[in-house]
């Protein structure tokens, strides 16, 4: 899996997204090493990341990141029979999400948060940047008082002691090298912008990287 997550108040099911950029779920009752997940979205869908929010008069909404670089959402109880994805807006770099009221927090290839108002993704308003420090991903603590929560005007970041005996890594998302490449096989070749490169290679499973000719604004694309 790559990522995650609970939709709803059914917590019977954690769903995620496998290695294939597919949506899958699986009950919580009977989850073993070894129990398979089956297919959430009859549409199959590309996803990099699933997020979900209450509606108020019951069910939930779910959102989903594209291998596209939009966003899409539609009713869960939906989801499993006709899986109607409504189209919201662009994503651009972003690799992961996370719903939060009507808040929607992303996180892009370099580790920095977003945060956009829900109802205004699709016009021209842009993303908020909250915070530059490198994450993964980003996810609700409101179950843990006291511990940390993503409010709607700050984000509040539960601190976790590092381990004794285990040193202190500085998080670096990327690295640039200036050269020829000549290491394994490429697994995509495509032209698209480096900002999308890197969504792109998160999205493949086994990728570490990608490479280019000419300078960065270029669309010459080499491969991943």
């Amino acid at each position: 899996l790559k990522a995650v997550c609970f939709l709803g108040e059914d917590s019977h099911w954690i769903y995620g997204v496998d290695v294939s950029n597919k949506a899958v779920r699986q009950k919580l009752s009977t989850m073993n090493p070894t129990s398979p997940w089956e297919a959430a979205d009859s549409a199959g869908k590309e996803m990099l990341s699933m997020a979900g929010r209450p509606m108020s008069k019951g069910g939930c909404l779910v959102y989903a990141l594209g291998t596209d670089q939009k966003l899409y959402s539609q009713k869960l109880a939906s989801m499993h029979t006709e899986s109607a994805w409504e189209l919201l807006g662009a994503a651009e770099g972003m690799c992961s999400i996370f719903v939060d009221g009507g808040m929607l927090y992303a996180v892009d290839a370099e580790g920095r948060l977003w945060q956009h108002i829900i109802h205004k993704i699709g016009n021209s308003s842009e993303w908020t940047l909250k915070s530059q420090q490198p994450i993964r991903a980003v996810g609700g603590l409101a179950m843990e008082e006291g511990l940390g929560h993503v409010a709607e005007n700050e984000v509040k970041v539960k601190k976790i002691a590092r381990p004794s005996g285990v040193p202190a890594v500085k998080f670096e998302p990327w690295s640039k090298h200036t050269g020829y490449y000549n290491f394994g096989r490429d697994l995509l070749v495509d032209h698209m912008t480096v900002e999308q490169a890197k969504a792109k290679v998160l999205s493949i499973p086994n990728c570490t990287g990608f490479c280019y000719r000419g300078q960065p604004r270029q669309l010459l694309g080499r491969g991943a």
